[in-house]
């Protein structure tokens, strides 16, 4: 049992550096990272971009790059994203929290359908119930599930309006919304701001995101009181 396990925990060790060393390789054909890493108005020049290179290690070779990242994430760093510049350890944070509620949330709802449905099945065997419970599941089998998940959020955030579709705080997400349907002007304030800030800040997604935050927060404020 032990030596099974060890040679299934080997096995997902290598897997694991295939996949990052494939994807190292990928990126180094999607273009150049400093150009994604600079921030500015206008070109970016070629010292400035060297710049950029020399900070991020990418004037080194890729396999030391690549033993450099090996290295980091053995210490808990997994680096810089080339996107804004934030820490990628800061990002996995930020997503962790809403991602293990969202495989929590599925996992109990696929438990509370597949286990009676499942039993029903096996009882029924051969019966109608069974044949249709049976058509279903391969139905929902034969969808890719990231093209079942868009038509769920236009489901239910989009015509329904009953969730949101890409942001874990509901009640704040939805007050905002009621908020800006039950004013025309704040909602033209909140379109030229878009507008302003899309302008003030093309190659800044961190600084677009907080001036919208920022005015979310105003508005929810005003709300309360």
């Amino acid at each position: 049992m032990l030596r099974y396990l060890a040679a299934q925990l080997f096995q997902a060790v290598l897997v694991v550096l295939f996949v990052t060393l494939v994807v190292a390789v990928m990126l180094r054909f999607s273009g150049d990272p400093a150009v994604a890493q600079f921030q500015g108005a206008s070109a970016p020049t070629a010292e400035q971009l060297q710049q950029i290179r020399t900070a991020l290690g990418l004037d080194q070779p890729v396999w030391l790059q690549y033993l450099h990242f090996l290295g980091g994430v053995l210490r808990g760093d997994f680096g810089t994203s080339f996107r804004g510049g934030t820490s990628v350890g800061s990002l996995i944070r930020q997503a962790l929290p809403p991602t293990v509620l969202l495989a929590l949330c599925s996992l109990l709802l696929s438990l509370a359908l597949s286990l009676p449905l499942g039993v029903y099945a096996a009882v029924h065997r051969g019966r109608w119930g069974d044949q249709l419970i049976r058509f279903f599941t391969l139905l929902g089998l034969s969808f890719p599930n990231f093209w079942l998940g868009i038509l769920l959020i236009l489901l239910f955030a989009v015509e329904l309006h009953l969730l949101p579709a890409g942001s874990a705080r509901w009640s704040e997400q939805l007050a905002f919304r009621d908020a800006l349907r039950a004013d025309p002007v704040l909602l033209h304030r909140y379109a030229e701001l878009k507008r302003i800030l899309a302008d003030e800040h093309a190659d800044d997604r961190e600084a677009y995101t907080a001036g919208k935050e920022q005015f979310v927060s105003g508005v929810l404020t005003g709300v309360q009181t």
